[in-house]
């Protein structure tokens, strides 16, 4: 695992999380729900752009998230938000995706194994920020 690899999951997953909530949030029923989701994005928001300075500064070749993964979180979306208690699916949708990135972004953070320069910083940022959503989440279950 090197530099790049690390920043470039840090920005696919911040991409994909935005990409995620941007499909789910004209679906909420709640203000509360909504307000949230729109701060998860903007926080995934500012570490995207922080992974592409640091790919820039470093001559790292950013990566986007795959087209397919892409459209199978759109199918995703339209699939569990048709039913009477979206808000809930869609709390529950937003806290399988974040468990999937912490639980990858550990294991790419070990195995990068310098955790005390920019990439790693920057991930641990991410890892948290996750944890954060994960139990903002909890409560729209």
């Amino acid at each position: 695992m090197n530099e790049t690899e690390l920043l470039n999951h840090v920005r696919k997953t911040t991409e994909m999380g935005q990409y995620g909530i941007h499909q789910v949030l004209g679906k909420t029923t709640s203000a509360e729900l909504g307000q949230v989701l729109r701060q998860s994005s903007a926080a995934y928001g500012q570490l995207q752009k922080q992974a592409d300075q640091l790919l820039l500064k470093t001559g790292g070749r950013a990566k986007n998230v795959p087209a397919a993964a892409k459209l199978a979180s759109k199918m995703s979306a339209q699939m569990n938000t048709w039913r009477e208690d979206a808000n809930s699916r869609i709390a529950g949708m937003m806290i399988k995706g974040d468990t999937t990135g912490l639980v990858k972004g550990m294991r790419y953070l070990r195995s990068y194994g310098k955790k005390d320069d920019a990439a790693g910083e920057l991930t641990r940022q991410l890892l948290t920020a996750e944890q954060e959503n994960i139990e903002r989440m909890k409560r729209f279950l």
